[in-house]
């Protein structure tokens, strides 16, 4: 009995091996709409469905104490907003034609900033603001996580945008390194050319 029960040990070691051997060898995969296994192209159906083409107008970098803030527009769009305990998706707003986002990020380490009150003025070449507000910390599959809102750019021309931050509002660990973040911060990018650039087909 005892070397029966060692045979079937023994076999049933070698079947899990084997099993375990070949599912390392394949791929990952997913259904999901818009993922990809590194190296793999979706279908251009799939794609067109997953991810709306983005038209961006890149903005720059700039650099300011602790603080790195970059920042990129592109077509308005909807979002997933958290209501009542699930996700419910917000269309972009009837007269909306821009999307901003804007990565705050440390200077250092280039990680991204939760936690902050982030506005973005936008301003015409009098300097007369044409719409300021709050952004919203959201996700995006290809950007990740950044602050972003819509706006109504009335014409095409050269405007100065303002992107206004205060310090985040989260513990920071290590006395010695953890001293940062501490003052708000505001850069402006100038002359930059906007358009109104529609919305999204989500």
């Amino acid at each position: 009995m005892i070397k029966i029960a060692k045979i079937l040990l023994m076999s049933l070691t070698l079947i899990i091996a084997t099993i375990n051997s070949y599912c390392l060898s394949q791929p990952a995969t997913q259904e999901e709409p818009g993922y990809r296994v590194p190296g793999q192209t979706l279908p251009q159906s799939q794609t067109q469905t997953a991810m709306p083409q983005m038209h961006n107008v890149n903005l720059g970098q700039r650099v300011s104490g602790d603080y790195m803030i970059e920042s990129v527009a592109h077509q308005a769009s909807g979002r997933y907003e958290w209501q009542n305990n699930q996700l419910v998706w917000v269309p972009a707003e009837p007269n909306t034609n821009i999307h901003f986002e804007v990565f705050l990020r440390d200077a250092r380490s280039r990680t991204i900033l939760p936690y902050s009150n982030v506005v973005l003025g936008i301003y015409d070449q009098n300097n007369r603001l044409v719409e300021s507000k709050p952004m919203a910390f959201m996700w995006h599959p290809v950007t990740g996580y950044h602050y972003g809102n819509n706006f109504t750019v009335p014409a095409t021309g050269n405007y100065s945008v303002r992107i206004n931050a205060t310090p985040p509002e989260f513990a920071r660990a290590n006395k010695a390194l953890g001293n940062r973040w501490c003052q708000p911060v505001s850069v402006t990018y100038t002359n930059v050319r906007l358009m109104p650039m529609g919305q999204l087909v989500e």
